[in-house]
């Protein structure tokens, strides 16, 4: 301004509103993104999401300029190409480097900048400048002006500080803090103290050897304390800082939003790497350590927290939290009265009893559940009016009960189900509106109707679940961005439509798989990355190509088969640890390989079952959950049913046909084991029942094809 006050107007974001000037946009633009091509941050070419940490990047070119004379980046054109692969790709020279070189530039009319000319306004000499350059101004530039956002100063402020700390003469972040480092910057702030300092340390040294060896011993043990204090604070600040910015304020407010789980597995890597750090220092110091743990749930929550939008990364996750269930048993063993301290302990029981269970073991994951009610027990029973403490008891329950239903022990479950669903529906009484006591009440009454379908109380299954449909209903229509919830919602349609089908109501159950499949559908179209969706919307596919089938519409289901095994294929190697995972691949390959069969496609159809062959060989697990043993019974039964159908067809050899009836046989009779030893146990469902008098009936076909 006329008064010398400089005012930054923008950084290129400004929107043209005037059609007819819409060719005055060209400048300042790459592709169809508005921006000014000199100042853009990576991230903005690449068309990224842009946060403030862009303008961090935007003013680092500017101070660039300011400090050297010239711009970081010299553009062949203002093509799209041209300038994303220089922005994107090429590394800044140092200013301190570009000072003594010559260029010919148009900004403002062509001109020439020399190193004279530059270092005139500034230093008044080209060395001079160099010098003042080099070090700390060249690293906060190009800390400014770094690639990756998350390796940037995380603000503005944090810049403006670490500039106003280099013209204070105090050591800046942008550097390696080393001891001489720090010792240069202390002697260059206290230039008449050193010198006298010097002279007295001279004098000491040549009077008095002894006295002065020991002093010195001594002056340098306490600079060590000194600086291995500075350090620990300085991390401690900076792990704080990491873990409350980074894990808690940014991860929470995009948690829940759909497309959001690469941007999280980014703060994840960054975090991961900095925390693994200073976990080693931490040991001493509970407050850090606690602040550790609560960042190590965050890590494992985005990396395969269970029925939540996660990377499928089940062996990271649990490592993680494993990492935060030790430090969270250190410090309650330390303070054992200590409510808070007992409560985070039990947090970090279920989100690793979770993990544990969602990978196949059931075991492991009911006993951490079972050491999470007993302290939550304890909780609410010392503050009985504590809402969060019954809200807490509430939700551990649910778990023992969903673990127990797994195992087949309905009994058990219907109990820790039904303590569950009471404690929610006492807290909703209190708070009608609140969101977490409703999400609850929602889905305790959606695993009570499962629990009811298994006892074989079909009608009382759909009555429980649709009240639990209306309410999750309710909550995705009032908070229409909470992914949760939507999730939640299209659950709730799978179970109806499992009720219904057991119910014989074939085209109701179709009807409630398609609404479930049409909110998996757009939850992974929103969220690609997210494995959690497109495991779901697998299974969605997998179910309507289940009820296509029993229509009798072969073609159909074949499609929604083959979708499912393509989304499964990539799923299952991602996630080598999660063994529900390998047994869903198994399971899509195993129904696409007896549909081809149907359809006569048999060389098709013998190519994927010996692949299913392979895949079951291969899994030796011995899971201990009803679900996945009927997994295993089901693709033996869809692999027998496929090598039959094939050895029926007239046009196969006849020396074919016996290895084939052979393999049928051997596949059903895998099958009738796992189902038999499930009933002799008492924890064969009435659908299972049916499966295995029909296994039974085939194997009896087998032997009579053997014997023809």
């Amino acid at each position: 301004t006329g008064d010398r006050v400089p005012k930054l107007l923008d950084f290129g974001i400004a929107k043209i509103l005037d059609p007819e000037t819409d060719q005055a946009m060209a400048p300042t633009a790459v592709g169809m993104r508005l921006m000014t091509p000199e100042y853009a941050s990576p991230e903005q070419v690449r068309g990224d999401n842009v946060t403030t940490v862009s303008d961090v990047y935007s003013l680092g070119v500017l101070l660039y300029e300011l400090l050297s004379g010239h711009a970081p980046y010299r553009f062949k054109s203002l093509l799209p190409q041209d300038i994303a692969q220089i922005i994107e790709e090429k590394e800044p020279e140092k200013p301190s480097a570009i000072v003594n070189r010559s260029e010919e530039v148009t900004t403002g009319g062509r001109r020439t900048i020399t190193p004279l000319s530059v270092s005139a306004t500034r230093e008044g000499r080209p060395e001079k400048l160099r010098r003042r350059l080099t070090g700390d101004l060249d690293n906060i530039v190009l800390m400014a002006m770094r690639k990756d956002p998350l390796r940037r100063y995380f603000s503005v402020g944090q810049f403006s500080e670490d500039i106003r700390r280099h013209l204070d003469g105090l050591p800046v972040i942008a550097r390696q803090d080393t001891l001489s480092y720090r010792s240069g910057k202390f002697i260059r702030r206290h230039k008449v103290g050193g010198a006298a300092a010097a002279v007295i340390v001279l004098t000491l040294v040549a009077g008095i050897v002894a006295t002065s060896w020991e002093a010195h011993v001594a002056r340098a043990e306490r600079a060590r304390a000194v600086a291995a204090g500075a350090r620990a604070e300085r991390r401690f600040n900076e792990g704080r800082r990491l873990a409350d910015s980074l894990m808690f304020e940014i991860h929470d407010a995009i948690a829940d939003l759909p497309g959001s789980t690469p941007a999280r597995a980014l703060l994840v890597k960054r975090a991961l790497e900095y925390l693994d750090k200073l976990d080693q220092e931490a040991k001493d110091d509970p407050s850090l350590q606690r602040e550790l743990a609560g960042a190590y749930e965050k890590v494992g929550d985005v990396q395969g927290k269970t029925l939540r939008a996660n990377l499928g990364d089940t062996a990271g996750a649990k490592e993680s939290y494993r990492k935060a269930l030790r430090i969270r048993k250190t410090l309650a063993l330390a303070n054992p009265k200590d409510s808070s301290s007992r409560g985070d302990l039990a947090d970090s029981y279920r989100q690793f009893g979770r993990v544990l269970w969602s990978s196949g073991d059931t075991a492991g994951g009911l006993e951490n559940a079972s050491n999470e009610v007993v302290l939550r027990e304890a909780l609410a029973a010392e503050n009985p009016t504590n809402m969060q403490a019954r809200y807490d008891l509430a939700v551990s329950h649910a778990d023992v009960g969903e673990i127990l239903l797994e195992q087949g022990l309905t009994t058990g479950a219907a109990e820790s189900l039904r303590l569950a669903l009471a404690a929610f529906e006492a807290l909703l009484a209190t708070e009608p509106l609140n969101q977490k006591y409703r999400i609850g009440t929602a889905f305790v009454g959606s695993k009570s109707s499962e629990v009811m379908l298994w006892q074989g109380d079909g009608a009382g299954a759909l009555k429980t679940i649709r009240k639990a449909l209306a309410q999750d209903a309710s909550l995705s229509d009032a908070y229409p961005m909470n992914a949760h919830y939507r999730e939640e919602l299209a659950i709730d349609y799978e179970r109806v439509g499992d009720t219904l089908q057991n119910l014989g109501d074939v085209s109701g159950a179709l009807e409630s798989y398609r609404k479930e499949l049409l909110i998996f559908e757009k939850q992974s179209a929103a969220d690609p990355a997210n494995a959690q969706f497109r495991s779901d919307l697998s299974s969605a596919y997998m179910r309507i190509g289940n009820i296509l089938a029993t229509l009798g519409h072969t073609a159909d289901a074949l499609d929604n088969y083959r979708k499912a095994l393509l989304i499964r294929e990539v799923l299952a190697p991602a996630d080598s640890m999660d063994l529900w995972k390998r047994w869903d691949l198994i399971l899509a390959s195993a129904k696409t390989g007896s549909t081809l069969a149907k359809l006569g496609q048999n060389s098709a159809a013998l190519e994927n079952s010996h692949k299913t062959e392979t895949l079951l060989r291969d899994t030796t697990d011995d899971p201990t959950s009803v679900w996945l043993l009927n997994y295993r019974a089901d693709a033996g039964s869809d692999l027998g049913e496929a090598f039959s159908l094939i050895a029926s067809h007239r046009t196969v050899p006849i020396n074919q046909k016996r290895e084939l009836w052979l393999a049928a046989r051997d596949s059903y009779q895998h099958s009738l084991d796992i189902w038999q030893d499930m009933r002799s146990k008492g924890k064969l469902s009435s659908a299972e029942t049916r499966k295995f008098d029909q296994v039974t009936r085939e194997i009896i076909a087998c032997n009579k094809a053997l014997a023809n």
